[in-house]
């Protein structure tokens, strides 16, 4: 049976902010992401590439409030 080893990733404190901010708005730009960490837009687009290659960030998503939507009949 082959044994699967995991990699672990290990973030420093820029990524952790990446992160934090990406958690709280997924939507926002390399350029707002860069404005808020002090970092050049391209560095928080290869941090953030970097940690989808990783398999840290594995995707982004929407969060629908369902009680909110009403159906067409």
């Amino acid at each position: 049976m082959k044994q699967q080893t995991i990699r672990r990733y290990v973030l420093d404190e820029v990524d952790r902010d990446i992160l934090l901010h990406l958690s709280a708005d997924g939507r926002l730009s390399y350029t707002d992401l860069a404005d808020l960490i002090d970092l050049s837009r391209v560095a928080v687009r290869k941090r953030i590439e970097r940690m989808e290659d990783a398999g840290v960030i594995t995707g982004f998503t929407v969060v629908v409030d369902w009680d909110l939507v009403v159906t067409e009949e």
